[in-house]
């Protein structure tokens, strides 16, 4: 009503690759909401977690995780969250 626009929810993907314990991948793409730390944040709705020591930062680091940056994760869902083996900021 104001002229503002909100994205959420892009997509999440199961495209069928398996991670190396033999457990299915998915992907979120969208902007970070609900930040509190790399351990705990979403996007898209998609509750995420992206603390652990082998994530794969592709166009920078946790540093820059904050509300409104896009991404895209891949990760294993463990528990309703979306686990994060690699993590890409995405321009825009």
């Amino acid at each position: 009503a104001n002229g503002s626009v909100t994205l959420s929810a892009v997509k999440v993907e199961i495209e069928g690759d398996k991670d190396d314990q033999g457990r299915d991948l998915a992907y979120v793409t969208g902007l970070i909401t609900d930040y509190a730390s790399a351990a705990s944040f979403r996007v898209g709705g998609q509750w995420v977690d992206a603390s652990g020591s082998g994530v794969q930062w592709v166009d920078g680091n946790a540093s820059k995780l904050a509300n409104g940056a896009k991404v895209e994760v891949k990760g294993t869902v463990q528990n309703g969250v979306l686990v994060a083996v690699k993590l890409h900021f995405l321009p825009g």
